[in-house]
């Protein structure tokens, strides 16, 4: 989704004629509107997908906060290309705003025996929801196959 979404994103402004495209007709089209949407539709029918180099819940957020800095920087993209001689285009980032992310679930239960439990020790449903949560990517870095280890291994220098 998020390399279509690329492709496309440059010829946005076309976008009444594309809706009225089927997705043969569509691929084919963007094939002849530049070298990287060529690329992107070549390796999307070749399943030649971009690799996730990097990914973090907010178990990492916790443990790395120098990760927020990253989802907030809007020249990220750039500066990994840059920094790592990658083409343009060739490292897609997804983020989600550290505001989005879950807050700790505390919410006590007072037991028969008055002592407090949290909810999560008591509650396999509470407790999943909240695992799911704090497992799902908060920060995503996806590039082709070729660059995912150096990409990586940059992202980690950068959150140390």
């Amino acid at each position: 989704g998020l390399m279509l979404e690329r492709a496309v994103e440059p010829v946005i402004n076309h976008l009444p004629y594309f809706s009225s495209l089927n997705d043969f007709q569509l691929l084919e089209k963007l094939k002849t509107l530049g070298t990287f949407q060529k690329e992107t539709v070549d390796r999307l029918l070749t399943r030649q997908l971009y690799k996730r180099a990097f990914v973090a819940t907010s178990l990492e957020l916790q443990k790395y906060p120098k990760i927020t800095n990253l989802i907030q920087n809007k020249n990220l993209e750039q500066q990994i290309c840059e920094k790592l001689n990658i083409s343009k285009n060739h490292i897609i980032i997804d983020a989600r705003s550290s505001e989005q992310k879950l807050e700790p679930l505390n919410i006590p239960v007072i037991r028969k025996d008055n002592s407090i439990i949290d909810i999560k020790e008591i509650s396999s449903l509470a407790s999943g929801i909240y695992k799911k949560e704090s497992m799902s990517p908060l920060f995503s870095v996806y590039t082709p196959k070729e660059h995912r280890e150096k990409v990586r291994k940059y992202i980690q220098e950068l959150i140390a």
